[in-house]
Parts: structure tokens; sequence; C-alpha cells
């Protein structure tokens, strides 16, 4: 069908997003564009939730722009959304919306966003709240995983190209090893409309990670009665450490018919 898959679009998404903040503050000492203040109290940014919808999925050939801002939420997080548009045509395509905590590096634990750096997010931020997946729409907490999964997916090695700066799993890299977790017709009959994401754990090189699903509740659309089957479905995905059966990641994804 030659359609990009979401793992292309999450890496487009966090390239973009780089390229924002390499724009506004360019590299620090360390190689990683913080703004300064943080450098100084060694703070840093850490996706907690990310909540990522897809109206379509570009095909091979298609231009898309992918948009991004940011601004504060509270004192101890910060929010960035994107669209994607097909810059031929106009159409938004998709939008996503994520959760960042501001984190001291050393002690592992959430800090509150330095006055400075807040003063920049209102320099660099729609005058008017903008929210790309519609008016106040933020990614939530999800449901805590069923302990008797219905899918184990295979067990994953982080390797060496799965890690990113910071010397931890690419959050990209964990969307693709939960939805492995999943039967192959799944793929095959229907389009992954919507993944949400809540972040919980770390993985290091070399660590295993398990993987696990199992169907989940979700809303199903109103669509014409013309005798096909809309059914959508709905699918909780837990990735945990081998070792000691932490909780890295919970990921809902949903599924439409192709």
């Amino acid at each position: 069908e030659r359609m990009a898959s979401i793992i292309t679009l999450a890496n487009m998404l966090q390239e973009v997003a780089t390229n924002h903040v390499l724009g506004l503050w360019g590299k620090g000492k360390d190689g990683f564009p913080v703004p300064p203040e943080m450098v100084e109290r060694n703070l840093g940014w850490v996706m907690a939730r990310m909540k990522f919808q897809l109206d379509r999925y570009p095909t091979w050939g298609d231009l898309i722009e992918v948009r991004t801002w940011f601004c504060a939420a509270g004192k101890l997080a910060a929010r960035r959304d994107w669209d994607l548009v097909d810059i031929v045509t106009g159409e938004r395509i998709g939008g996503c919306t994520s959760m960042w905590v501001c984190l001291d590096m050393a002690k592992r634990r959430m800090s509150r966003i330095p006055p400075g750096v807040r003063q920049e997010f209102e320099k660099s931020s729609p005058v008017d709240e903008v929210f790309a997946l519609g008016q106040g729409v933020i990614p939530l907490k999800l449901p805590d995983f069923d302990d008797e999964p219905e899918f184990i997916g295979p067990t994953v090695v982080a390797r060496r190209t799965d890690i990113d700066m910071n010397g931890h799993v690419n959050n990209v890299a964990y969307i693709g090893w939960a939805l492995e977790a999943l039967p192959l017709s799944e793929s095959e009959q229907f389009n992954l409309k919507e993944v949400e994401i809540e972040f919980k754990n770390e993985a290091l090189q070399g660590e295993r990670v398990v993987t696990m699903a199992s169907p989940s509740p979700c809303a199903v659309p109103a669509h014409p009665n013309d005798g096909k089957d809309y059914t959508s479905h709905c699918y909780l995905h837990s990735l945990s450490r081998e070792a000691d059966g932490e909780e890295l990641v919970l990921l809902r994804s949903h599924w439409c018919p192709k």
C-alpha cells in the first residue's frame, strides 16, 4: 500500500521537535538543546505521556509539513503539540499532543520549571492556547494492565540502535515493540488510528523487555448503515523489564477497518 508507518511518522515528530529547540537554544556543552538555566541546575525534559491520532496515512510521494509548538503546563510540566498537513491539498492528516516533565537529572525526580525558562516559553508559545487534537485535549493516565494478558509478544532486547542521547531506549522504539504483541491479522485488516502512551520507567541497552497486550474498551464512531463492518478494535499494551518485572510503558492502540 506504500503507506508510511506509525514508526516513520513518530520519528518525524521527534526530529521536528529536536530541530525546534535547537533553533531556540542551540547545543549545550553536553550536546543537548536545553535552556542554559536548566543546564546550570542539571535539569532536563522527559516525555511522560503522548497521544497521536491519524486521519490518513501519507503514501509514497506525498509532501507532508509537520508543525509544532509548546507551552508551559503548570509549574512542573510542558505540553508539546504537532500537526501533520498535506502540503499539496492543505488537508490535515493527523495530530499529536504530549506532556513533558522537568526532571532533576541527578535525583531523577520532578522539579519546578525555572522562572526564566517559563518566560522563554511565553515568548515562543502561541499567543492563544492551541491544542492539536481539539480544545483542552491532553494525554491522560491509562488504566492499569490486566495481569493475565490475552497476547504475549516476543521478548525484545534493547539494541545499541534503540538508545537515545540520554543512554535510554528511544521513545519511538517502544511503540514498535508494543505493537509486536498483536496478531499479524490485526495490521492486515485494520489501520492504526490512534496511539496513547504513558512512559513509566526507562530501559537500558542490553535489557530484555517483555511485550503483552489485551483487548480494551473503546468508543466506536458513528458510520453510515451500508452493510460494511466498521467495528473498531482497541488494545491495552504493557512493556516490562524481564529481569525484575518493572513496568516500563503502557500503551493503548485504536484500530479501524481498512
